[in-house]
């Protein structure tokens, strides 16, 4: 239970990393995967009521995870990488599942975990990053009118990245 649970724990915290970057390192995303496997697994073995120990599991676990493997301190930053935790771990259990329904006559039990983990890395990864690109792409795009021979035209155009360029020293 701790090592798969710390495995998808450190997959979860490097995929945030990697797709919105910020100074963590390997070993703080390694410190917040065992932190998050061994609260679960103290939490788990402890005597609670369920209530509690959801909101446990819920909260502590993924801020801790979040301060110690993303080394985030502002509140603001805090919250988007605690949501972006919350919704890779909702995409990759989705994506497991997706392949798990699929390729389940290949592999044997014990080693499906770590394949469908891997696998959904990678199809996550993809996946955001490319919704990155295209939120990217969206903020360069703007309406403009065509006029041509008296008539006019609206479309949609892309400012190209060469028009924004700036003096990295003064920000003009």
């Amino acid at each position: 239970l701790f090592l798969e649970n710390m495995m998808i724990d450190f997959l979860i915290l490097f995929t945030v990393r990697k797709v919105f970057p910020c100074t963590a390192t390997y070993g703080s995303l390694l410190a917040g995967s065992f932190t998050g496997s061994a609260l679960t697994c103290i939490i788990l073995f402890l005597p609670l009521p369920i209530p509690i120990r959801y909101l446990l599991l819920f909260i502590l676990v993924n801020s801790c995870m979040v301060i110690i493997g993303l080394k985030t301190y502002r509140l603001r930053i805090f919250f988007k990488y605690w949501i972006l935790v919350y919704l890779t771990s909702f995409l990759f259990g989705g994506i497991m599942s997706w392949l798990r329904f699929y390729i389940k006559d290949m592999l044997r039990t014990g080693s499906l975990l770590f394949v469908l983990t891997i696998c959904s890395y990678f199809l996550l990864n993809k996946g955001l990053l490319f919704l990155k690109e295209l939120i990217k792409f969206q903020t360069c795009c703007c309406h403009a009118t065509l006029l041509l021979n008296g008539k006019e035209f609206p479309l949609r155009a892309f400012s190209d990245s060469g028009n924004h360029l700036s003096d990295s020293l003064t920000g003009k």
